[in-house]
């Protein structure tokens, strides 16, 4: 992202004084192109009013007169006819000039500006370079210090949140007569997921995450096993080709046991089931439960289908790992058929 700002301002300050180089570039190049022809205009007057006061027995090399009117030129200055310049004088005498002594000076004046335009194109990058940096300066500077703070603060929150857990076991072990088993679970579901909110946070704020060859086939038939005793009811279908796969392996499991447990969660009463498949690098976990009536909504930020259906954040760190694994992910459903997630893992 701060990649992408840097970019978006240097490029902007770049083409926009590029554009402004080349533009006052060609406009400066054709008035010293227009002087050029002016200059060459009254040095072939000067040559016709020569050749008037020498009687037309003067010479000047590159210079040759006519006395009859070129028909070809009609034109303020001279123009240019196979290898040389014409001009014609007095509505009767066309003077006409070797167009190498014009051409020269127009190529020496077309080098000096392209030498110009290059210098102030380079010139204009490196000022680029430098505006777009000390302009994302103070938001480096914020993101730094939030990306310290969101690390203290994750690393800080892991103990609590063992803590929770470990007394709602002592209280689950004291409590023999059930009376507060309702509230002993709400905890544990919450303390469950702010545990499950920390694991997400954790691999998102990595700077640094590995990838390595891991046997895909296991973590699904490992997180199946868990869904499984949580709802009987639903049948899981595996069929997984290629078992091995290039990715980070805490990371895809976050990203597949978010993608399930939504796909139970929203399951339908009548035969419901979840399908993983694995074919050629492509992992795909499909439900025919109630469906999405706007998946192209459901990575949004607390975006939510549903009332009461979560905290809505679930999709969105779903996507944000995969972005972090530079893994493809697309979402296919319909309101009452069902719902397909497919993810593009990397071959190693």
């Amino acid at each position: 992202m701060k990649n992408s700002s840097f970019y978006k301002i240097y490029f902007g300050y770049f083409l926009s004084m590029v554009f402004f180089v080349l533009v006052l570039g060609a406009l400066y190049f054709e008035q010293q192109k227009t002087n050029i022809y002016q200059q060459a205009t009254m040095q072939m007057y000067q040559y016709f009013l020569k050749l008037q006061q020498n009687k037309f027995k003067y010479h000047q090399d590159g210079y040759a007169y006519e006395m009859t009117v070129c028909v070809n030129v009609d034109s303020n200055f001279p123009v240019k006819i196979a290898n040389r310049y014409y001009k014609v004088f007095s509505n009767y005498y066309t003077i006409s000039i070797d167009a190498k002594l014009i051409d020269k000076k127009i190529d020496d004046a077309y080098d000096f500006v392209f030498k110009i335009k290059l210098f102030l194109i380079v010139v204009f990058s490196l000022i680029s370079y430098l505006l777009a940096y000390f302009s994302l300066k103070p938001m480096r500077d914020t993101i730094s210090h939030l990306d310290r703070f969101l690390g203290d603060l994750i690393h800080d929150i892991n103990t609590p949140i063992a803590s929770i857990l470990l007394n709602t076991k002592m209280l689950q072990k004291k409590d023999t007569k059930g009376e507060l088993t309702a509230q002993i679970d709400l905890i544990n579901s919450s303390a469950n997921h702010i545990a499950s909110l920390y694991d997400s946070l954790k691999i998102l704020l990595s700077k640094d995450i590995k990838k390595s060859n891991i046997d895909l086939l296991n973590i699904v038939q490992d997180i199946v096993k868990r869904y499984k005793t949580i709802y009987p009811h639903i049948e899981f279908k595996i069929d997984i080709k290629d078992k091995i796969v290039y990715t980070n392996k805490e990371a895809i499991i976050k990203v597949i046991d978010n993608i399930v447990s939504n796909s139970c969660k929203y399951s339908i009463d009548t035969k419901p089931y979840v399908d993983i498949s694995l074919k050629s690098h492509k992992l795909c976990i499909s439900d025919n439960g109630k469906g999405i009536k706007y998946p192209q909504k459901i990575f949004e930020r607390n975006y939510q289908e549903y009332k009461n259906s979560g905290y809505g954040i679930g999709a969105d760190i779903v996507l944000r790992v995969c972005d972090k694994l530079n893994h493809k992910i697309q979402v296919i459903s319909k309101i009452g058929l069902g719902t397909t997630f497919c993810i593009w893992l990397e071959t190693s």
